[in-house]
């Protein structure tokens, strides 16, 4: 020990003596970079090195002037990195590290494998400028010419790893991983752990980490990624693949990817770079225009086509291990390749059958945490008539007591396999006392598919309101959806006896089936805009539209925008851009326009108004994407000029930007299914999409990315378009 501390002092001061390779780098005033190496001493071939680092701080308000970490400098240098021209970096990241208090981290996360010998390490920074471009946002960029800051550097002494160390060392990081942890000590303790693990590159450090999963699996898999032998992780992890106790996420497999990558395919060809500005506006960037490079798009060509190729083997592999997978492991092995089959939008694989029953069968045994996320990620994703079994057990197994929620993913599904089926089945529930069924079921069953039976569903009610009494609000819901005209005196009485003289669900039928009574309730107090509105009014608004829109709660809304309170007139506008027709545009026009005549000039204090800034983007949002009318480029450039708040106009250019032709047609998959978007307009049903485009005039350009929903779908769009005098093209 003696010895180490007499070399640790000579390096030290043999470094003050000696000047850095960045020593030509001067401080600007103020400017201090902090780094500390905590606990120096000879540091073993991948074993951590805990430093604590403090960067300026970073702020987005003046001075105009931040700074970020660039990286590691290292004296010596290796072949990789550590000088001020390519500093050492950490794998993955993208751009610096900005500033903060200090904290601890690990330097071997910016570091290569650093072979033995006597190396002095220090931060660098980079002058970040800022610069306010307009009263939208932002612009952000290096300084010209560039300007450096750099830290005190540290000692670092590195000796050659024995075979017993890291094995030692290795054992330990893998018991205290697969200790359960109590303490926010034990958990430290984990972490660090699973830090070190990651570091100790080499098979036996491999083994374990596999082995280890799910648990550190984001930690783990990057020591698996940066690996410095690429070829046998590859090998390793494909081998693990069909193993009966290795877990298999679709982190796995793309940790498999990327190892498998590195190994085989080349490095791509090299293009000329232009220089990195970032931005933060309000304002949109205007769209990239990509250069074609053959060479380069011919590269990438091939490497989708070899990842590909790698993903379709792996989910092969792993699903024809699932029968000899241990229990522990088979919920990640059916979601790893359930998310395959959801991303990918192939025809089914020729494995999908064989999991499908392999699925069924092992239903039973999964424990009831999982079982609602499973058979919902299962029932989204498969969609065969082999599965209507196990939704339908799903539901006879259902008792009062159980969750909801497996059985609420068994119907939906079951209504995309076999809509009759599903609907004779909320037609049966309907009539139950105690009933898995809730008012969002109600929307799978149309009115027109349910037969009269006013009878049943007033009993129903009945007996929901009396002791025990089962879900009074599915009752009324089903009443405002289903119960006939000739029904209505006997629902008025039923409304008038309630205690409770708030009931948006019985108020919807009478929308539907009598407007002039619903308009006589809701006239039944003053509409005074400057007095708290009684507690119906709210309800009103958020539950009776849903189930049935017309002119009497129409218009109780449309009032409404006016009133004082804004938690008030926001939940008006909310609903009249979900189901308000086009009648309802000319107050919400109105509205906007008084508020911003309301608050003009005044714009710094209503960013301070977090309720005003909230109720301006929701009158902006119900005029630009309201469900039941079409807002044109031209209303667009209205709204943004009736705009006070930055979140107002910043949501005005954001789809003023998405009207640039070609107008991209987006899809994001969604619980029940793919839903699409166009310019402003987003979530909408394959029918709402079409119904949308057909508002865009004659001779508006789309494209439609594909690969982004099923051919299917895309092919009917291209269909569509043709015959509407539409250009959609798909890229």
């Amino acid at each position: 020990m003696r010895l180490w501390i007499l070399v640790f002092a000579a390096g030290c001061l043999a470094g003050t003596a000696a000047a850095q390779p960045w020593s030509g780098i001067q401080n600007p005033a103020g400017v201090n970079v902090s780094l500390t190496l905590v606990d120096p001493h000879p540091f073993r071939q991948g074993e951590l090195m805990v430093i604590q680092m403090q960067p300026p701080e970073w702020t987005m308000g003046p001075p105009q002037e931040q700074w970020e970490v660039q990286g590691v400098l290292l004296d010596p240098p290796v072949t990789d990195c550590g000088s001020v021209a390519k500093p050492c970096i950490e794998p993955g990241r993208m751009g610096g590290l900005r500033g903060g208090p200090p904290r601890d981290t690990y330097l071997n996360r910016w570091l290569p494998p650093l072979p033995p010998g006597h190396y002095r390490a220090a931060l660098l920074e980079k002058k970040f400028v800022i610069t306010q471009r307009d009263a939208g946002g932002l612009a952000m960029g290096y300084a010209d010419p560039p300007q450096f800051a750099v830290s005190n550097p540290v000692e670092l002494e590195i000796v050659k790893a024995t075979p017993e160390w890291t094995q030692r060392t290795i054992v330990g990081a893998f018991v205290t991983l697969r200790t359960q942890a109590k303490s926010q000590e034990s958990y430290e303790a984990q972490e660090k752990a699973a830090e070190q693990l990651r570091f100790l590159d080499g098979p036996d450090a491999w083994r374990a980490s596999l082995a280890l999963f799910p648990q550190a699996e984001r930690t783990l898999r990057q020591g698996l990624e940066n690996t410095r032998d690429p070829a046998k992780v590859c090998e390793l992890m494909q081998a693990r693949i069909s193993a009966p106790d290795q877990p298999v996420s679709s982190g796995y497999l793309w940790t498999l990817q990327a190892a498998c990558t590195r190994a085989r395919v080349p490095p791509p060809p090299q293009t000329p770079t232009q220089p990195l500005e970032a931005r933060i506006s309000a304002t949109p960037p205007p769209p990239a225009v990509l250069q074609p490079k053959v060479e380069l798009a011919a590269y990438f060509q091939e490497l989708r086509a070899f990842q590909d190729d790698l993903w379709r083997k792996s989910a092969s592999t792993l699903a024809s291990s699932l029968p000899q997978k241990e229990a522990v492991v088979k919920t990640d092995a059916f979601r790893t390749l359930l998310e395959y089959v959801r991303e990918h939008h192939d025809p089914a694989p020729p494995w999908a059958s064989e999991m499908t029953r392999e699925f069924i069968a092992w239903w039973p045994s999964v424990d009831v945490p999982s079982r609602h996320s499973m058979l919902d990620l299962f029932a989204n994703t498969i969609h065969s008539p082999e599965v209507i079994p196990l939704l339908e057990s799903v539901l006879d197994r259902w008792k009062p007591g159980n969750y909801y929620e497996a059985a609420h993913s068994a119907i939906a599904e079951l209504n995309q396999i076999d809509p009759q089926r599903a609907r004779a089945r909320i037609l049966a529930e309907m009539g139950k006392p105690e009933s898995w069924l809730d008012v969002r079921q109600l929307d799978l069953l149309s009115a027109s598919a349910v037969p009269p039976m006013d009878d049943a569903l007033i009993d129903a009610l009945a007996a929901a309101q009396r002791p025990p009494g089962w879900n009074p609000r599915l009752r009324m819901a089903a009443i405002a959806k289903y119960a006939t005209p000739r029904a209505l005196a006997r629902i008025k009485a039923i409304y008038e006896s309630q205690q409770d003289p708030c009931q948006p669900e019985l108020m919807a039928y009478f929308v539907r089936v009598d407007p002039t009574y619903a308009d006589r309730v809701f006239h039944s107090h003053s509409w005074d805009m400057h007095s708290p509105p009684p507690r119906c009014t709210v309800q009103y608004f958020q539950r009776t539209p849903p189930l049935a829109m017309g002119a009497p709660i129409e218009k109780y809304m449309d009032a409404y925008l006016m009133h004082e309170m804004v938690f008030v007139k926001t939940t008006a506008a909310q609903q009249l851009g979900r189901y308000g027709s086009p009648e309802a545009l000319g107050p919400l026009w109105d509205a906007l326009r008084y508020f911003h005549d309301w608050w003009k000039g005044r714009q710094a204090e209503l960013e301070k108004d977090g309720e005003g800034v909230h109720l301006e983007a929701e009158l902006r949002n119900a005029i630009a994407r309201g469900a039941n009318w079409f807002a044109t480029e031209s209303d667009l450039r209205k709204l943004e000029a009736l705009c006070t708040s930055g979140q107002c106009v910043g949501n005005s250019r954001e789809d003023l930007a998405a009207w640039q032709q070609p107008i991209l047609i987006q899809f994001t998959g969604y619980p029940d299914g793919w839903r699409g978007g166009v310019a402003q307009y987003s979530g909408l049903d394959i029918d709402a999409l079409e119904a949308k485009l057909a508002q865009f005039p004659r001779g508006t350009s789309f494209r439609v990315m594909a690969g982004q929903a099923d051919p299917a779908t895309i092919e009917r769009l291209l269909r569509f378009g043709s015959g509407r005098g539409l250009s959609i093209v798909r890229q």
